[in-house]
């Protein structure tokens, strides 16, 4: 894409402009990440110029993999089938909920509000959990919203056993295999990591204090043993 000039203003460890830079970085295409620019309310912005100087920018979750769809259309992340094209754009709405839904979790000071944060991104998931036991093992815009999310979960239940992954076989399993390809690993990095865990770390809600929140691998029986 020689001559399109693609830049992020968001900052490093904004979920919906990672998700942003794996499709770039899936379709091999540069682009600038400017951590201090951030798009209207603070959130993030995809812009697009081409050589004419015209610019498009977007800052929802789907309207910004759908410009970037449409500048590689010999790289579609879209399914051909009209029908799935359609449930996966359904989907990218609902995935926009899902740092939201984290963030409940992360900053949660009591049980109860961890409680209730945990079964609505639980919920959220499941949906994605029945998309992954249909879906077939091509890469899609779907598996690169998530990504950023699922990756943050992950963390959470290696280093603060919340177990949120743990009965979801299906997407953990799809996950997996998408943290393994080298363009996921260079956004969702160490560096990445450590931000991640700093922002944990501010939060000061339960899971960053490792108070007296409920054991959910319980409740979740063999899946979470």
């Amino acid at each position: 894409m020689a001559h399109v000039a693609f830049s992020l203003a968001a900052p490093f460890d904004c979920a919906t402009a990672q998700a942003a830079a794996l499709a770039l970085l899936h379709r091999g295409t540069p682009f600038d990440w400017l951590p201090g620019a951030a798009g209207p309310d603070h959130g993030t912005q995809l812009s697009v110029v081409d050589l004419e100087g015209q610019e498009i920018r977007a800052g929802a979750l789907p309207a910004i993999l759908d410009w970037i769809e449409d500048f590689h259309p010999g790289q579609p992340l879209h399914p051909e089938d009209p029908a799935t094209r359609g449930r996966h754009r359904a989907l990218l709405r609902v995935a926009e909920r899902l740092p939201a839904r984290l963030g409940d979790m992360l900053t949660a000071r009591t049980d109860r509000d961890l409680d209730i944060a945990q079964h609505f991104l639980l919920d959220l998931m499941q949906t994605f959990e029945e998309e992954a036991a249909r879906a077939d093992a091509r890469l899609s815009n779907v598996d690169l919203a998530l990504a950023p999310v699922l990756w943050r979960i992950a963390l959470l239940d290696r280093d603060y056993a919340t177990h949120v992954l743990a009965p979801l076989r299906r997407l953990r399993g799809r996950h997996e295999r998408i943290l393994s390809l080298a363009p996921t690993r260079r956004a969702l990095n160490a560096a990445a990591e450590r931000r991640f865990h700093d922002r944990i770390g501010r939060s000061a809600g339960l899971i960053a204090t490792g108070g007296n929140r409920n054991d959910w691998s319980r409740a979740l029986g063999p899946f979470g043993a």
